[in-house]
């Protein structure tokens, strides 16, 4: 049975958006509505748990190519804080932060994650815009506003603040089959999530080009949208790579485990929820050394880690040539994955005391 403490969760973003936040947002509150009442509180969703109240707000054109922000309105916000016992909040923004100022005037507990590096994404978002450094300064002081002023703080790193509490998600084991082995001499390379410019997808489709250059073993297999999806895909067939498109989607595993080999060359990340998939279904994966990533990810142990692009192509020959090494770091990473989901570790770490 229920209690009478309600939760709220508050979200900049829901699905459809093609991003790990949104899926957080989504599956936490389905879980945590199992025993609590929940209230999610976020751009419009066709979508929705049973048994989760749902506070739409609609989606504006502001924001960027990739995330379509919701139209703050302080009226249902101040109702849906004044309801709640607890406020969980998935990133500072322009609702979340108007959300997180009532939680501190009603003095209700309040749970801050931060999920993303807002001043890093303006960079790449705006890289010659004259007003990137501004919105970055914005960007900056609005993070440590919020920090400040929730009663817990949730990142994948302690950053600069020293109030923060280090989370660690660990990759969860998928009841699938293995990935296939190579009979035929074709391996199939996949990523899955955002294509946007912190992704740097084009880097791993410049890699393929030059590891393969007669186009007759690697194929790219991308599951995933966003505002570059065209350009990428484009550039593929410029260079002569066998790019396969799937749309977005939330599960993704198929999808994965016909695959051989997962790549991220991702420059800004801070759990990327997508390798720690690619490991639960037992892929080799090369990914960036960028945020929580080489905390689960061991060189050389369960994967292979990169700084800079040039290192990228060398990393892919390596494991396309190796088929025993694909297999042993495969194994490894499935090893080193637990049997609970990633929502159900964030949503143990959002309602913990």
């Amino acid at each position: 049975m229920k209690g009478q403490d309600r939760v709220l969760i508050v979200t900049e973003t829901l699905p459809p958006d093609p991003n790990g936040v949104a899926l957080i947002a989504r599956r936490t509150a389905e879980i945590i509505a199992r025993e609590r009442c929940v209230s999610l509180l976020g751009p419009r969703c066709s979508d929705i748990p049973p048994g989760v109240q749902h506070l739409p707000m609609r989606r504006t054109p502001l924001g960027n190519r990739d995330l379509r922000l919701p139209a703050p309105n302080p009226g249902l916000i101040l109702r849906a804080v004044r309801a709640s016992s607890q406020v969980i909040i998935h990133t500072p923004g322009l609702v979340s932060s108007i959300a997180l100022w009532y939680a501190r005037r009603l003095r209700k507990h309040t749970t801050l994650f931060l999920h993303n590096d807002y001043r890093q994404l303006v960079r790449y978002a705006l890289p010659d815009s004259p007003m990137r450094v501004p919105l970055e300064w914005a960007a900056a002081l609005a993070e440590r506003w919020a920090v400040g002023s929730a009663d817990r703080v949730i990142s994948c790193c302690a950053a600069a603040y020293s109030k923060v509490e280090v989370l660690s998600i660990r990759a969860p084991v998928f009841l699938c089959r293995s990935p296939a082995r190579v009979g035929d001499g074709q391996i199939t390379i996949a990523y899955h999530g955002r294509l946007s410019p912190e992704k740097a997808v084009d880097a791993t489709v410049r890699a393929i080009a030059a590891v393969d250059p007669a186009h007759e073993t690697i194929r790219f297999r991308i599951v995933g949208a966003g505002s570059l999806l065209q350009s990428t895909l484009s550039l593929g067939h410029s260079l002569g790579v066998r790019v396969e498109h799937v749309p977005w989607c939330a599960e993704p595993r198929d999808h994965l485990t016909t695959a051989q080999i997962y790549v991220t060359a991702s420059r800004e990340e801070t759990f990327s929820i997508s390798t720690l998939e690619a490991m639960g279904c037992g892929l080799p994966v090369i990914a960036r050394a960028v945020g929580s990533i080489p905390s689960y990810l061991h060189h050389g142990e369960n994967g292979l880690l990169f700084e800079s692009d040039r290192e990228l192509p060398d990393l892919i020959r390596l494991l396309v040539s190796d088929e025993n090494l694909r297999l042993r770091l495969g194994r490894a990473a499935r090893d080193a994955a637990i049997d609970k989901s990633i929502w159900e570790q964030f949503a143990e770490a959002s309602v913990r005391s």
